[in-house]
């Protein structure tokens, strides 16, 4: 990606992240990061420690909703820009990995706001989704490629639960028939 592709990514998202007073001081590599310094990175890679809610390296991705529809992925995916929250020596930072698409524009009709939540999918005409990883997450990042416990247990569910309510039932009805049994027993003893 070449300098004059990144200048208007950097320009909508770090006006709208940075305030009037903070120094901007560019930096070539991620090591001349300070410790404690927060950071805005412009970078196909993830430069946090851990994994963000999108890693882009990691093969396909799907980004769906919560009702599992598919929203993005492949191409479309790949036009997109995405901001994250990430930490790096435990201060936390911004992560733009800008798209393949135009950069925002950013008007008094349209202003281009990122206020809510770590994650955002960006292109031309601005936000198009902001949500938090903590709590009820407006989007799903699914790994077609890859197969996680978590996806099985989304694609078993249904089968799961009704595993576990059967076995629930054969232990509560096992536990009756020994009481039962129990009484039975110590009643042909008494008489």
């Amino acid at each position: 990606m070449s300098h004059s592709d990144v200048l208007p990514w950097l320009g909508n998202v770090a006006g709208t992240m940075i305030p009037d007073q903070a120094p901007i001081i560019p930096r070539n590599a991620l090591t001349d990061i300070e410790a404690g310094t927060p950071f805005i990175i412009l970078s196909d890679s993830n430069p946090g420690e851990g994994d963000p809610l999108i890693t882009v390296d990691g093969g396909r991705i799907e980004i769906r909703d919560r009702a599992g529809n598919v929203m993005f992925d492949g191409d479309a995916l790949e036009r997109l820009g995405i901001v994250q929250i990430v930490t790096r020596n435990g201060v936390h930072g911004l992560w733009v990995r800008p798209g393949s698409g135009p950069a925002p524009v950013s008007s008094a009709l349209t202003p281009f706001v990122l206020d809510r939540g770590d994650v955002a999918l960006i292109a031309e005409e601005g936000v198009i989704v902001a949500t938090s990883t903590r709590g009820s997450s407006l989007i799903d990042v699914v790994y077609p490629d890859r197969t996680s416990l978590k996806q099985i247990l989304d694609q078993y569910r249904p089968w799961i639960v009704g595993g576990l309510w059967l076995a629930l039932t054969l232990i509560v009805l096992a536990a009756f028939q020994r009481i039962y049994r129990r009484r039975q027993s110590s009643s042909s003893t008494d008489t």
